[in-house]
């Protein structure tokens, strides 16, 4: 049992094996609360690595569009395929992200429906 931990009456290893020793119902509830509050904080710590923006787009435009997107301080590209209804994802730690278009800026949310015609998006 070498990288191991002692908690109370139990023991927590590296390898994610617990050896419970005599543990009473009070010991127990200790170490179930320990592991529970672990688990817990790193879900919060760790969620604004799956934040993003999705957009529900309708290019009317028979050309695709690759368009500049700004997000969380990064540059990044979004595509549109052109004659078509579809989706795309931003990745990024926010929720709201501004495309760059040959009309001007769009500020877009997640979960946002856009129309894109003549180059230009407008939100629905």
């Amino acid at each position: 049992m070498s990288n191991c931990l002692q908690q109370f009456e139990a023991v927590f290893c590296s390898d994610r094996s617990i050896y419970l020793g005599n543990i009473s119902g009070k010991t127990m509830k200790k170490a179930f609360l320990l592991t529970s509050m672990t688990a817990i904080s790193t879900f919060y710590l760790s969620s604004p690595v799956f934040a993003s923006v999705y957009i529900k787009y309708s290019n009317q435009d028979s050309t695709k569009h690759v368009m500049t997107v700004k997000m969380d301080g990064q540059t990044k590209e979004v595509t549109f395929n052109g004659n078509t209804t579809g989706a795309a994802t931003i990745q990024g730690s926010g929720k709201v992200a501004v495309i760059e278009t040959s009309c001007g800026q769009v500020e877009i949310e997640d979960e946002s429906e856009i129309k894109i015609k003549d180059g230009c998006i407008k939100v629905l």
